[in-house]
């Protein structure tokens, strides 16, 4: 492609750490959805809106909310773990609805007598002031609690990027150390070979014309091409470790590696 050996290396280790990334990413988007994490994190966060300072009685509340005939219609029955699958979204206006059943007509009296309803001090007086910034405007106190409710769940959606960032940093150093990632000895074998280094890079421009997203089979076929490509991945009788003192320099540099 470049017949420039340096670009041609630098292009095949980032098509290398490219397929580890995207098995990372496909893993941890499998045990995700396994785990329901985002469903979890929604529930945690509806019932953190409801009552922030007492936990046990925000998700007593946030499972009489999900009882609601407007959420608990987004609730599969039973999975194939017989567990009920609740939503990992919320639309701002079906949470609104379920919370204080009002609609265009009802009138500021009749809405703040529906606020007065809901089974949470801490959501009353929040519903209370946002009635009083529409100035009794129903519409307007419709849009400002859909917008709050936005914002809260954008607090929630950084809770799952911090476990989905730890879960990754976890997964990356699994994979650094079962498959021996070393960035050295990579370059040094696209250095020295000249048709394993053409190979990667012609697969490396297949790839980017691809625009697929990761899923576990693609992802391992990928690395099963790195394989094909003669790659230097794995443990072999001359790159494993003997005793204590190797094993930690190593965990070292794949530490160094994995940064």
């Amino acid at each position: 492609m470049f017949d420039f050996a340096a670009l041609e290396v630098a292009l095949g280790l980032i098509f290398v750490y490219l397929v580890l990334s995207l098995v990372c990413s496909a893993l941890n988007e499998t045990i995700s959805s396994v785990l329901s994490w985002r469903a979890k994190f929604l529930r945690e966060g509806v019932a953190n809106l409801l009552d922030p300072k007492d936990a046990e009685n925000g998700r007593a509340l946030m499972e009489k909310l999900y009882e609601n005939p407007l959420i608990d219609g987004l609730v599969r029955p039973v999975s194939r773990w017989r567990r009920k699958r609740y939503p990992s979204y919320i639309p701002a206006q079906t949470f609104v609805a379920a919370l204080v059943d009002f609609d265009v007509k009802t009138t500021q009296k009749r809405l703040q007598e529906l606020i007065d309803h809901v089974p949470s001090p801490q959501m009353q007086e929040a519903l209370s002031r946002l009635l009083k910034y529409a100035h009794g405007d129903v519409a307007a106190f419709q849009r400002a609690a859909e917008r709050w409710f936005d914002d809260s769940m954008e607090r929630v959606s950084g809770w799952y990027r911090r476990r989905v960032q730890l879960m990754l940093w976890l997964l990356a150093a699994a994979i650094v150390l079962a498959l021996n990632v070393d960035t050295v000895r990579v370059a040094q074998s696209l250095w020295d070979d000249r048709t394993v280094r053409a190979a990667v890079v012609a697969r490396a421009e297949a790839a980017g014309a691809q625009q697929q997203e990761p899923d576990v089979k693609r992802v391992a076929k990928d690395v099963g091409s790195l394989e094909e490509l003669k790659i230097p991945l794995g443990w072999t009788s001359e790159t494993r470790p003997d005793g204590g003192g190797d094993w930690a320099v190593t965990i070292a540099l794949k530490a160094l590696g994995l940064l």
